[in-house]
């Protein structure tokens, strides 16, 4: 008997052990179990193989959303690796190309409707890690490089308070906040990637501030920031998510057209990036605290009938 026959009698005695559990199964499954006889009476591991196949493909559609996001891990650790070797500007893009992950993450676990608690939990670990111990360890080790701007002591707690506010930012964001879109259309306080933007791009735009102030003030300024993005990120301050509020809705050709002309800008002079990078992310930061300043505590003050009725300018 050759291996053939061997082979063949054995696939047979399978098929034959198999008929019979099928139809012992027949008695358990009653309006089901027809359909699962007929497909798997003849090729059953051909089906229970098709079967297996099709729960791959959903498997890997659902883990899709987290290997997204730990490539916003792996960019955090690398920040702090590249930091720790004195290579800021390299840590600070990593920064930026965290966020990148994780913009999209969330957008692709909204897409195949995969979004889960499990996903919720590991963006908000990552994060911890790209937008709270990178940055805080990148404006730690800048602030004390020669000349440092204060003593070390002072940079490690300044870092220590920025981190622990991250994590009570991201902590109270996984309570308070639902799987549904319409719950991320505001954020309530500093979202933690753009404080750790904050603190990216002006490390990446020193070498043009220090042109026109001091390389100390510069870092006592941007200890001082730090310090600031982490009392924001625990604020009650509301801030706008620019992501959903300004991608998801229809604009205009004129903005295709200046997108592509600031593209064209870039491609001349690629400074003008990074710049307009800080400029865009500081005033993200900061302008609506001081716009609720102004509607809580100027606004109510100026009197109404000054505004309607202004005093009339006296010629000379």
């Amino acid at each position: 008997m050759d291996i053939l026959d061997i082979s063949l009698t054995i696939y047979i005695e399978i098929s034959y052990i198999s008929e019979n559990i099928f139809y012992q199964m027949e008695c358990y499954l009653h309006k089901y179990q027809k359909k699962y006889y007929l497909k798997a009476n003849y090729i059953p591991f051909l089906y229970k193989y098709c079967f297996q196949e099709k729960k791959m493909k959903k498997i890997s559609i659902k883990i899709l959303p987290s290997i997204i996001t730990l490539g916003n891990l792996f960019c955090g650790f690398l920040a702090i690796a590249y930091t720790a070797d004195n290579k800021i500007t390299a840590a600070a893009w990593l920064i930026f190309a965290g966020m990148i992950f994780d913009v999209l993450d969330g957008k692709v676990a909204r897409l195949t409707k995969n979004s889960s608690d499990f996903g919720m939990q590991l963006d908000s670990l990552s994060d911890m890690i790209s937008f709270g111990v990178a940055p805080a360890f990148l404006a730690k080790v800048y602030i004390l490089q020669t000349p440092a701007a204060c003593p070390a002591r002072m940079a490690w707690v300044v870092s220590l308070l920025y981190v622990i506010c991250t994590a009570l930012r991201l902590a109270r964001f996984n309570v308070e906040t639902d799987h549904d879109e319409s719950s991320h259309l505001y954020f309530k306080g500093l979202a933690s990637p753009g404080a750790a933007g904050v603190i990216a791009s002006l490390v990446l735009c020193n070498a043009e501030i220090t042109s026109f102030i001091p390389a100390f003030y510069f870092k006592v300024a941007l200890l001082c920031i730090t310090f600031g993005l982490g009392a924001l990120m625990v604020s009650q301050i509301r801030y706008i998510h620019f992501g959903i509020q300004f991608l998801k809705k229809r604009r205009p050709v004129t903005h295709l057209v200046g997108f592509i002309f600031f593209l064209a800008l870039i491609g001349i002079e690629p400074q003008i990036f990074i710049i307009s990078l800080t400029l865009g992310f500081c005033s993200y930061a900061f302008l609506f605290p001081l716009q609720t300043i102004w509607k809580k505590e100027i606004s109510p003050k100026i009197e109404p009938e000054a505004i309607l009725y202004p005093e009339p300018a006296i010629e000379s």
